[in-house]
């Protein structure tokens, strides 16, 4: 009788004790999931950098760099593809819709009045891609040629305050893809706009012929994230990935997984 009841207190001991270890484990490992915050991204479709296939899904190259700065500052980026008017994708932010927007955005004044801006994580600079058969070296070459670029944009104000832009035959267009086509389809000569995107689709349509050059004399500018004003947090929390993954070479392979030539 004894042997039993000292079986039992055993029992009982070992079930509470296999309680308590399990009750711990939950209490650690329910906080330690809490703590992986996550942070909207309002994502501008916008091809190498951001990608979003026929199921919805994001990918492309700044979302991969997103993605690497989340894994080294254990955060998380929740993603929602757009294609919409930069005004929507700007208030998307300032709203607090979202917390940052990857658009492969330049710096400049108003946005940095507008938003906490990033560090850089890579310099570009504007770039000409022009059919097979048209010579174009820099801006001066562009004196009577048909030139696609993206309306409002920076490229697109760039060329207009050019002392000589009523020589040059404008084809607005909407993107960087549908100037690539105008000039495969023998509707513009040439497409201005970032070098970067330039050289993705140049190796996309290699079997065209297309000519990539680069004004010498082209202002270079950086590729940055816009983060939602006064969110300081979330601003150093980029930064010091940014800064891990180019230390570690993370960043470097995602360059030439996306944009080796």
């Amino acid at each position: 009788m004894k042997k039993l009841i000292v079986s039992l207190t055993c029992a009982v001991l070992l079930a509470a004790c296999g309680k308590d270890k399990t009750d711990s484990a939950a209490e650690v490992s329910a906080p330690a999931f809490a703590a992986v915050k996550t942070y909207k991204v309002t994502s501008y479709v916008y091809t190498p950098f951001v990608i979003r296939n026929s199921k919805g899904e994001v990918g492309g190259f700044e979302t991969e760099v997103l993605q690497a700065v989340a894994a080294k500052q254990n955060i998380r980026f929740e993603f929602s593809p757009m294609l919409a008017a930069w005004d929507v994708l700007f208030k998307s932010v300032e709203s607090g819709q979202a917390d940052l927007l990857s658009a492969a955005m330049y710096p400049n004044p108003e946005r940095a009045a507008r938003f906490e801006v990033s560090d850089s994580y890579m310099d570009t600079r504007f770039a000409l891609l022009s059919a097979k058969g048209i010579i174009v070296n820099g801006l001066a070459d562009l004196r009577g040629k048909r030139l696609a670029v993206f309306a409002k944009s920076m490229a697109d104000r760039e060329i207009r305050s050019l002392s000589y832009a009523d020589e040059i035959k404008i084809v607005p267009i909407n993107s960087i893809y549908e100037g690539v086509k105008a000039v495969v389809g023998g509707k513009a000569d040439v497409v201005y706009g970032d070098q970067v995107v330039l050289t993705y689709y140049a190796n996309q349509f290699k079997d065209e012929g297309l000519r990539l050059s680069a004004d010498p004399k082209a202002q270079q500018h950086q590729f940055i994230f816009l983060i939602r004003k006064g969110d300081t947090e979330l601003l150093a929390q980029v930064n010091a990935g940014l800064a891990a993954i180019k230390a570690d070479g993370t960043l470097e392979k995602i360059k030439n997984k996306w944009l080796a030539r």
